[in-house]
């Protein structure tokens, strides 16, 4: 059983692609007493990207990458062993009668095992459709097309979340799509996606949107309209700004929340030398120094 269906949209197909992050699909699905083996989770894991991809020419599911080595996956196995995370070895035919889908997904390893059988699951499905399908797991990126560029085949990053912008740059590399949807439950996905409107690679007239969370929930963000709303500059900077505040919406930096930073921060004209240095990052090496202002100084309501 599947549970929040995509909106159905007076979308046409010839010219939309949707990027798709695999973590966005198995918070949306709910495991039923139907689903007593994995092989019946992989279907419908399947069963929801089809879904997904009703109304578009291409399709790219992205999955993110558990590298043992990394300081996020040290992370992950701290909260696993805390939790008492148990490691499944994962199979067709293994029984899930009495294991949770949290169950499953707690732990990196089978996590990892799971997303490799998804993938090979969607290339099998999509082998003969009229569909472009691209699939991005562990390091490997794979298509039911003959014409993925060399520099594609191959990544080192761990997370969907940095894989994803350049996808949508691979999209629209020939122009050949007017419209392109992306699906993330991550912020961060969104502040990358304002990045690369606000820094021009987004040409007209193709339109870029963010559809995130489920059910009541679900929203709709248009990518250019935001970065309209906020300004070009401000939009440069929030990259900076969001890891300068911390990750978290609900923690905070010196005693300050993520929220009053970044009202402080939308609050400042362009022109704002703090406006300026943070859109500068990352795009040239930095030769001065500024000193922030007490954010109790700027025009904020708290």
């Amino acid at each position: 059983m599947l549970i929040d269906q995509p909106r159905e949209e007076n979308s046409n197909v010839n010219n939309k692609a949707v990027i798709i992050f695999e973590g966005l699909v198995l918070q949306s699905m709910k495991k039923t007493s139907a689903m007593t083996k994995i092989i019946h989770l992989k279907t419908a894991f399947v069963r929801r990207i089809l879904c997904l991809m009703k109304s578009c020419v291409e399709g790219r599911v992205i999955f993110d990458r558990y590298l043992e080595v990394s300081l996020k996956d040290k992370t992950r196995a701290k909260r696993a062993a805390l939790s008492s995370a148990m490691e499944f070895k994962v199979h067709d035919e293994m029984n899930i009668a009495k294991v949770s889908l949290k169950a499953l997904l707690s732990n990196s390893k089978t996590k990892s095992h799971l997303t490799e059988l998804f993938a090979e699951a969607l290339l099998q499905a999509f082998a003969n459709s009229k569909q472009d399908l691209v699939v991005s797991c562990v390091d490997k990126v794979r298509s039911n097309r003959s014409n993925l560029p060399e520099d594609m085949k191959t990544h080192n990053h761990e997370e969907a979340d940095t894989m994803i912008p350049l996808h949508v740059l691979d999209a629209i590399r020939e122009s050949r799509f007017s419209h392109i949807d992306v699906w993330s439950s991550d912020t961060d996905v969104l502040v990358l996606l304002m990045d690369l409107v606000a820094n021009g690679h987004l040409k007209s007239p193709t339109t870029l949107r963010f559809l995130t969370e489920k059910g009541a929930k679900y929203r709709k963000i248009d990518v250019g309209d935001r970065v309209a709303a906020i300004g070009r500059q401000q939009s440069k900077g929030l990259i900076g700004l969001h890891h300068f505040t911390g990750t978290d919406w609900g923690g905070k930096f010196v005693g300050v929340s993520k929220k009053t930073w970044v009202s402080a921060y939308l609050s400042l004209p362009e022109t704002d030398e703090i406006v300026r240095t943070f859109a500068a990052m990352g795009q040239e090496e930095q030769t001065r120094t500024f000193q922030l202002q007490d954010v109790g100084d700027m025009p904020v309501k708290y």
